[in-house]
């Protein structure tokens, strides 16, 4: 869906005016038998907007849709969702827990009141993440020049969060907004690879484990 609870500066789905559509239950089984023909397994991200605005009872039926075909053909349907967190409660987590979902939360760290807002109602979600035993990761978007990652990488690891960070696209809201300098990016980015890499305690970067798989 393009609906989103929350009005990120940067959000690319400002030029379609927040739709409140969502995939139809019939095309998403339609795109499962599509896949079920090349693949033993199929892992979904549930994205947006803000998925969740979609409900429970919508997701239910998508499970029921997912089970079925899982039934018929004997494919394993593995399923992620990345969500800004700020509708999970405990009936979520219950359901996350139920399905096996793999939780992503999109959270700026010490910049996202100033571009994404909501940050006390996603730390509360943390919170009940935690607290349920659900193992997740924060995305962080690096928005402008302001952004210090070795800051940030400081806060989330008070958290005790792993995350990953991610340049601003230049689509819908974030046309309007300064570009990163990438000779500074990439000196940001060589310079907290240089601190994690060495820090014996610290939070996973899963940008930094795929530069070190190459």
């Amino acid at each position: 869906t393009d609906a989103g609870n929350l009005r990120c500066k940067y959000c690319y789905n400002s030029e379609r005016s927040y739709s409140d559509s969502c995939l139809s239950h019939e095309r998403f089984e339609k795109l499962l038998n599509v896949l079920l023909t090349g693949y033993n397994l199929i892992h979904i991200i549930w994205h947006g907007g803000e998925p969740m605005t979609a409900g429970i009872d919508y997701f239910e039926r998508a499970m029921d849709i997912e089970r079925k075909v899982h039934i018929q053909s004997g494919v394993v349907i593995e399923n992620s969702i990345q969500t800004n967190g700020t509708l999970i409660d405990n009936d979520w987590i219950r359901f996350f827990k139920k399905y096996d979902f793999k939780v992503g939360i999109s959270f700026d760290g010490k910049h996202n009141e100033h571009y994404r807002q909501g940050t006390e109602k996603t730390l509360k979600a943390m919170r009940l993440l935690t607290k349920a035993g659900l193992r997740f990761g924060c995305n962080a978007v690096v928005a402008d020049n302001s952004y210090d990652l070795l800051e940030n990488y400081t806060f989330f690891k008070s958290l005790g969060v792993s995350f990953d960070f991610s340049p601003l696209l230049s689509e819908g809201g974030g046309k309007s907004m300064s570009s990163l300098d990438t000779v500074s990016y990439a000196k940001a980015l060589t310079d907290l690879f240089d601190h994690w890499i060495y820090d014996s305690d610290g939070v996973g970067i899963r940008t930094f484990g795929l530069y070190l798989n190459l």
